[in-house]
């Protein structure tokens, strides 16, 4: 009998939970890969598509979203360059996380009066809210000088399936709602929604510019957008006025405030941004150059080029880390891009951006700008972009997958909640919080379905601050003798001995690798 006694009290405070780790093929950079042939509308494929000829095709403006049950749909814009009747949106969709795509499929034709916008935005924006895919479709008038933009939406809750405000034909119909008028009463010039979200408060919120005089930034939201009215909808004005901002998109923190970036199209060449902490009515200003500029990063160039921000994860939804994504051309010209992640919320201290683990997304070949992001189920990254490949005015939209093991040069890995949590069975034969009387005590809990490893905290203080078991890759591999595991149950013997009498607290993780 062992003179030590030990009392071991199970935690439940741990759900299981699994690591999320995509290993990369066909490097891209190291560690990343391409989906098929990198493109999803290469060139020729556009001229097919379009029915114009090699020379005029030109496919850009890519943006996309992820559905609850994981279908990811991603639209682009191809046609000629300019405004034309031929300006036409497609979309390619994915099943299986981004691994392979759909061939394109026409999403909303042009027609004789207006064409989709090509000038400085996009042509279709999907938001997705309420379990619907939401499209603002943005036209300007042909042959005339851009001076308004005319917008209608669109929406599909099968998936994009099926789309109401659109015809057989892909042209608008009247069932889609006319948001028109409604801009029209607080803009002139033409402007361009470039990023939307759903906020945890169920509002939809657009992030928006427009070109008069300067270009500058506005908001537009709605609280109840499964109305489909345009009474709902709410213009909280520009901002920035008179300056040079532009592109922006924009990502909600977990304190419900949003962080929006923001492209500046004036000296200093760096990325702006602002924050709103009343869900989207007032944004910050005063920046480093006055009172109605936005502050920018020193830390984060950019060289005239938009930029796209998504949310990975939130411990809010029981992953174990915040972790927001950003990526844009971090140089003088829009040759190569960066990605980078914010763990604290986007918090900045005035120069450094939050965004302090970044990484190049270097190619042979240069000429990547317009980037848009999409988070796919699993938790891996898809950057869409366009791709110049050294044809001036006739682009690709390329495709781009990587993770954060790859972003973090494997310093970090998503760890992600579980539906089944981990049941305490027995230690040594007895329950929980019972003594006993062995400091290296066999302890049984309830297996997870695909886990490939456990991870084992054992520590005297509860909240795990200094524990003095840690084992993070339990399985029968790595411990032949100590573990044994059926289908119902993990029976694991600590391979060193608990140092002292005392009260103990123990905890189970999950990972599947």
């Amino acid at each position: 009998m062992y003179k030590k006694i030990i009392i071991l009290l199970f935690s439940f405070l741990i759900s299981s939970i699994s690591i999320v780790s995509v290993v990369a093929d066909a490097p891209y950079a190291d560690d990343m890969w391409y989906v098929g042939d990198r493109s999803v509308a290469t060139k020729s494929e556009c001229e097919t598509l379009t029915g114009e000829s090699y020379n005029n095709v030109h496919a850009e403006s890519s943006n996309g979203v992820t559905t609850n049950n994981g279908t990811i749909l991603l639209n682009f814009r191809a046609g000629s360059f300019g405004d034309g009747a031929n300006k036409r949106s497609f979309f390619v969709r994915s099943f299986d996380n981004g691994a392979t795509w759909t061939d394109p499929e026409i999403f909303v034709m042009g027609h004789d009066s207006y064409s989709l916008i090509s000038y400085g935005g996009l042509s279709v924006k999907c938001v997705y809210a309420n379990d619907t895919i939401y499209g603002f479709c943005m036209f300007a008038a042909i042959n005339q000088p851009i001076s308004q933009s005319h917008c209608y939406l669109i929406y599909s809750k099968d998936n994009g399936d099926s789309w109401v405000g659109l015809n057989d034909s892909y042209y608008i119909n009247d069932s889609a709602l006319n948001l028109t008028s409604f801009f029209a009463d607080h803009i002139t010039g033409q402007w361009n929604i470039h990023g939307g979200i759903e906020l945890s408060s169920g509002r939809v919120i657009v992030a928006a510019y427009t070109d008069e005089g300067n270009e500058n930034i506005f908001t537009a939201y709605t609280d109840d957008i499964g109305n489909f009215s345009s009474d709902d909808w709410v213009f909280t004005g520009s901002i920035g006025s008179g300056q040079e901002f532009s592109e922006n998109m924009i990502v909600e923190l977990n304190n419900g405030s949003i962080y929006r970036t923001i492209r500046g199209d004036g000296s200093p060449n760096n990325r702006h941004y602002s924050f709103s902490h009343d869900y989207g009515d007032n944004w910050l200003l005063n920046g480093q150059q006055g009172a109605n500029f936005f502050p920018y990063h020193p830390d984060m160039v950019d060289p005239e080029s938009w930029a796209s921000i998504a949310r990975l994860t939130s411990t809010s939804d029981g992953y174990d880390k915040n972790r927001i994504i950003i990526v844009w051309n971090n140089a003088t010209s829009r040759i190569d891009l960066s990605v980078g992640i914010s763990y604290n919320e986007c918090e900045t201290d005035g120069y450094n951006s939050g965004f302090n683990v970044t990484k190049e997304l270097e190619d042979p070949e240069d000429g990547h700008q317009y980037p848009y992001l999409l988070i796919a189920p699993n938790k891996t990254i898809i950057l869409t972009h366009r791709y110049d490949g050294g044809y001036s005015g006739k682009t690709d939209i390329e495709i781009v997958q990587f993770n954060v093991e790859w972003i973090s040069d494997g310093m970090d890995t998503v760890i992600a909640p579980q539906d089944n949590e981990i049941e305490f069975i027995s230690i040594c034969g007895q329950t929980n919080g019972t003594t006993i009387y062995l400091n290296k005590p066999t302890i049984n809990w309830t297996v997870v379905t695909n886990a490939s490893m456990y991870w084992l905290q054992i520590d005297n203080n509860n909240d795990f601050s200094s524990p003095e078991i840690n084992y993070t890759d339990i399985n029968e591999y790595n411990y032949p003798v100590n573990c044994d595991i059926n289908t119902t149950r993990v029976s694991f013997t600590l391979p060193d001995s608990l140092p002292s009498y005392d009260r103990y607290y123990m905890r189970v993780r999950a990972y599947t690798r």
